[in-house]
């Protein structure tokens, strides 16, 4: 019995009686359960949930000897056959705790087989469980191999999960109107409350444009804000285009994908030739701002500060108040706005993305980073430097990269990180 029965790879209509034949239950072996539940696949015979519940039979009839391993199993199988789409992943409904245990069990039969630990790894990260993806990582079977190599298709996409593993977790989350917001956190919110309820069409303009031109010839695009500080206006940007790309195959999604890998700030300072800041609905304003490097790890430029001199005249965009950080460990969940130019549309038209926080953690310098989902799926490149503001109206963060692997800055995404804005500030002596 080690072939699936050819009369059910030619018709679909006697599958059940097939796949749940009693007898498959003397065969604990798990590659004939798996080309059974390949026919349940939408693409073939049946539906998401009908491959869920076979996945889940198919469990409990080898529990004895597999623990949830056939679980597990089917549903790795089931994401890399839908390409680590999201959306088309998540239809099945498989259930995270399920997952993890089954991966755990095929650890626990077979300690020697690298591809689990990777497998579960990439899962933990994907369903954000940072404490568990923390004590994999820790584990020498999770070294750099080609094993990992064959699961994360590229090492910058494994490096980028491993410091995401090691930084320190945000829990518990904090939900909104809890007691962290603050009577002086609410006596901020007078001016800002009265434009940020209404339709976003009719926000004033929150946004600049950033045009770099270095001395190889080449331009950037990107965007960046205003902000109050102790020191007076400065805006608040991220340099994430001028990284260097690394193109691999994602042996995931089956398509090109890319890692960004980061120029050092005094790099890009040394190669920046002009700087043009300006309103998008206002002509430019060529002016020659200064970066302040970081305090802490200058070759980390995710976040920066730009400074003008006092006697420039600033573009005609509102200054954001910034909101009130909660303690260092707690990260509130907020319904956000990501504002910046309406994809496809010249001249620029500004629009605000609706999402919310999905997760945070604080990194190995002490800044503090979001994972925000949006509502609909946007190409991450129009995002990069734009403003991250809650419902109050205050500002929270800034758009620094996807939080998801991605083939181009023109690829559509729903996972975008982003430095607390405070933290930018900070860092940067501010």
């Amino acid at each position: 019995m080690s072939h699936f029965p050819a009369s059910c790879r030619q018709n679909c209509d006697n599958l059940e009686a097939v796949a749940y034949d009693s007898r498959l239950k003397e065969f604990p072996y798990h590659p004939l359960w798996r080309i059974a539940a390949n026919y349940f696949l939408p693409r073939w015979c049946r539906n998401e949930d009908a491959e869920r519940k076979f996945a889940e039979y198919a469990a409990n009839s080898t529990k004895k000897k597999l623990g949830e391993g056939l679980y597990g199993f089917i549903a790795w199988d089931v994401f890399v056959k839908e390409r680590g789409n999201r959306q088309k992943f998540g239809a099945y409904k498989f259930e995270w705790p399920r997952i993890r245990q089954g991966l755990l069990d095929l650890i626990d039969r077979y300690p020697s087989a690298l591809l689990f630990y990777h497998r579960l790894a990439f899962f933990a990260q994907y369903y954000d469980d940072r404490a568990t993806a923390r004590m994999l990582f820790e584990k020498a079977q999770l070294v750099w191999s080609s094993a990992a190599a064959e699961i994360w298709g590229n090492r910058g996409y494994y490096e980028q999960a491993r410091q995401w593993a090691a930084v320190k977790p945000a829990e518990p989350f904090i939900a909104r109107g809890t007691p962290q917001s603050s009577s002086s956190n609410a006596k901020a919110l007078d001016e800002s409350t009265s434009w940020v309820a209404s339709a976003a069409s009719k926000w004033p303009p929150l946004f600049l444009i950033n045009r770099v031109r270095l001395s190889d010839g080449l331009e950037y695009f990107f965007n960046s804000f205003l902000v109050s500080s102790a020191k007076g206006v400065v805006a608040v940007t991220a340099l994430t285009k001028f990284g260097k790309e690394q193109s691999y195959m994602s042996n995931i999604s089956r398509k090109p994908a890319v890692f960004v890998t980061a120029m050092p700030l005094t790099t890009f300072r040394a190669k920046m030739q002009e700087w043009t800041i300006y309103a998008p609905q206002k002509p430019q304003l060529k002016i020659s701002p200064a970066l302040i490097e970081p305090k802490t790890n200058p070759e980390n430029y995710e976040g920066v500060v730009v400074t003008f001199d006092p006697s420039t005249k600033l573009p005609a965009v509102r200054v954001l108040k910034r909101y009130e950080s909660p303690p260092a460990t707690e990260f509130p969940h907020f319904r956000v706005y990501v504002v910046a130019c309406r994809p496809g549309q010249a001249p620029c038209q500004q629009a605000a993305f609706a999402g919310e926080t999905k997760s945070g953690g604080v990194g190995s310098n002490g800044q503090r980073v979001f994972v925000f989902q949006l509502d609909d799926p946007v190409p991450w490149g129009e995002l990069i430097g734009s403003p991250v503001i809650n419902e109050d109206g205050n500002v929270i963060a800034v758009v620094t990269s996807p939080s998801e692997p991605v083939a181009r800055a023109n690829d559509e995404t729903t996972f975008i990180a982003g430095e607390d804005v405070n933290s930018v500030l900070v860092r940067a002596g501010y």
